[in-house]
């Protein structure tokens, strides 16, 4: 490799990870594609995230910030990036040495790429590998042009956050991302716009680690109160305002508020207006909801004939019922760590 191969940026975005920063950092460094930058936010951590990110001097091209969230920390990494393409890298997870060569060549090979995704290895605290992949080998990675998908449907099948790849001319037009709506998550705003700019590809291999540990193996509890479940809901309504914006100003085509296969977003959304309506600022209706939720129990690609009339009996019970009875039927569905045999059973939940 030599300088006039493109340049691939990879931003690191950590808070209070310093006990798994290092590795990422390394794992970064050691890449065998030869021009890469690697640029480390820390937002604002408490530990000694700083002193670690010092210690690499000018290998690394350190930014310190306040707190401010996920997405505040990818915004000034991207904005101090100069990479042809931008590969996000949270502070707990790590790359093998091959990703950025490997991702590199898909962009090489194909300019009209928008983004390059890659399955990664779940491992423990240790980074030991626990047998996992994300996404899961039962589910194909998707590649090619997902402009008909997204029309349908908000999200589709993808990595998390370490394992994306994204040429810097399909996000730029959606940086900075919105800070406030995505203090996590911020993967999403990210994968579920970009392929509208162009086709994507997948490389079907595991390229990069993710950790599981404490802090993201206790993920936050959406049910606890309204207002933590209408800003996780808010998530999915921004990132569809966005695709809709940009369907609208790139494609002229308009498509619809709530996607007719996007199963997970109708049912939070029925959720929110039936438990908890007093935080629910969006105008459909239970009817509505309870409606577009039966059809779309039938449309999601993500559904299992099987599971199909699972789905639209709960729609009906969610809706029809009374609200103490209607969370009740809610949570089982959403932690299922609170899923009885039957249940977990009929899902085809393992354990």
């Amino acid at each position: 490799m030599t300088s006039s191969e493109p340049l691939l940026s990879i931003v690191i975005d950590n808070y209070n990870y310093g006990r798994f920063l290092e590795q990422a950092v390394e794992s970064a460094l050691a890449q065998s594609y030869d021009n890469v930058e690697v640029i480390v936010v820390d937002d604002g951590s408490s530990d000694n995230s700083a002193e670690i990110i010092a210690s690499y001097g000018t290998r690394v091209v350190g930014i310190a910030k306040a707190n401010g969230g996920q997405a505040s920390a990818v915004n000034a990494g991207f904005a101090a990036s100069r990479g042809d393409v931008v590969l996000v890298l949270d502070a707990d997870d790590f790359l093998k040495p091959e990703a950025g060569a490997s991702v590199m060549g898909c962009f090489r090979e194909r300019p009209d790429l928008s983004k390059v995704h890659f399955r990664l290895t779940v491992v423990d605290e240790s980074a030991r590998s626990t047998g996992a992949v994300l996404p899961p080998r039962r589910l194909r990675l998707p590649r090619g042009d997902m402009r008909d998908t997204l029309a349908n449907c908000r999200t589709y099948v993808m990595p998390p956050m370490s394992g994306n790849a994204y040429r810097r001319s399909a996000i730029e037009r959606q940086m900075p991302m919105p800070e406030q709506i995505y203090p996590k998550d911020a993967d999403e705003w990210l994968s579920f716009t970009a392929p509208i700019l162009g086709p994507i590809e997948a490389i079907d291999e595991e390229l990069g680690c993710y950790r599981m540990h404490s802090a993201n193996l206790s993920s936050r509890n959406r049910l606890s109160d309204g207002e933590t479940f209408a800003a996780h809901v808010e998530e999915g309504a921004c990132v569809r305002r966005k695709q809709a914006d940009l369907f609208r100003d790139l494609l002229g085509t308009r498509i619809d508020a709530i996607a007719p296969r996007d199963l997970s977003h109708i049912r939070q959304l029925l959720i929110l207006r039936k438990i908890y309506p007093a935080q629910c600022r969006y105008g459909w209706s239970t009817l509505t909801l309870l409606l577009r939720g039966i059809r779309a129990a039938f449309l999601a690609n993500e559904v299992s004939a099987m599971h199909r009339p699972f789905w639209a009996l709960w729609f009906l019970g969610v809706a029809l019922l009374p609200r103490r009875t209607a969370f009740s039927i809610v949570v089982p569905t959403l932690d299922a760590r609170r899923r009885p045999l039957l249940l977990r059973r009929l899902l085809g939940q393992r354990g």
